[in-house]
């Protein structure tokens, strides 16, 4: 085999376009309805104090993010910076923690918005709502 035929892989980048449809998809646009229903009634108000919070946490994470992505420019996933840094049974757990996550997330938004939706819409059943929320996550992720 000569060096003609050799296939390059295509560069990979991830741009701002990319990052937004991710969240948006892995969020789902009604996960306001538990955060501004149920969590600032329960909270008595405290919501923009959680997102400062949260916010602090997240400019962190971004930070350690940009070193690691300077130090191992190849890896680019949580499991494979812990793995590297820390221990591969670490990154195992850490990896399953995230799998998990991001299994969980969008179903309790789904869950929730049906809540919201069928209080709005009482005739159709939740049931239809959830998989109706699923399916378009779903569709979301996959574009």
């Amino acid at each position: 085999m000569n060096n003609s035929t050799k296939q390059v892989a295509p560069e990979r980048q991830l741009r701002m376009k990319h990052v937004v449809a991710i969240g948006f998809a892995y969020m789902a646009p009604f996960a306001v309805f538990d955060t501004f229903g149920i969590v600032s009634h329960v909270t008595t108000g405290l919501v923009p104090l959680a997102y400062f919070i949260v916010f602090i946490s997240i400019l962190f994470t971004a930070l350690s993010y940009r070193k690691l992505v300077q130090k191992y420019p190849i890896a680019g996933s949580v499991y494979l910076y812990t793995k590297r840094i820390i221990h591969p049974y670490a990154a195992i757990l850490v990896g399953w923690v995230s799998f998990i996550a991001y299994l969980a997330l969008p179903m309790i938004n789904a869950l929730l918005a049906s809540v919201y939706l069928s209080s709005g819409f009482p005739n159709v059943p939740k049931w239809v709502w959830i998989i109706s929320l699923i399916t378009f996550i779903t569709l979301m992720n996959c574009v």
